[in-house]
């Protein structure tokens, strides 16, 4: 296998992918390193960044050929397929790049919006 780095010795870049927000980095992620309540997937491909045709998620962790990962807050839709493709990513071009912890506090405070939303919804 790849020599594997640690997740929070990189910045990522926000993209989403069928209504699902992702964080994408171009390095081979060591998945322990990975903070829990992240999904964490491999990039296997050209490893070119406009090539979404050439370019894919992998569902496993992949042996070889390794471009980068994906994190997501939940688990994605492969729909029984051992990938899927990029092409239909959506890339946040304008908006700087981001830590792992900025990453995780940004998934706290949703995740606290959402409690306290619901909170409100059974008082009502």
């Amino acid at each position: 296998m790849e020599q594997r780095t640690d997740a929070s010795a990189w910045y990522y870049e926000r993209s989403e992918l069928n209504g699902m927000e992702l964080w994408g980095t171009g390095a081979a992620l060591d998945h322990s390193t990975v903070p829990e309540g992240l999904y964490c997937y491999d990039l296997y491909g050209t490893g070119v960044p406009d090539d979404a045709e050439d370019n894919f998620i992998s569902r496993e962790p992949v042996e070889t050929g390794c471009v980068g990962a994906i994190l997501s807050a939940r688990p994605l839709p492969f729909g029984g397929k051992e990938s899927m493709g990029l092409q239909k990513m959506r890339f946040f071009d304008e908006e700087p790049l981001c830590t792992l912890s900025q990453i995780v506090d940004q998934m706290q405070m949703a995740e606290q919006v959402q409690t306290q939303t619901g909170y409100q919804n059974q008082s009502i």
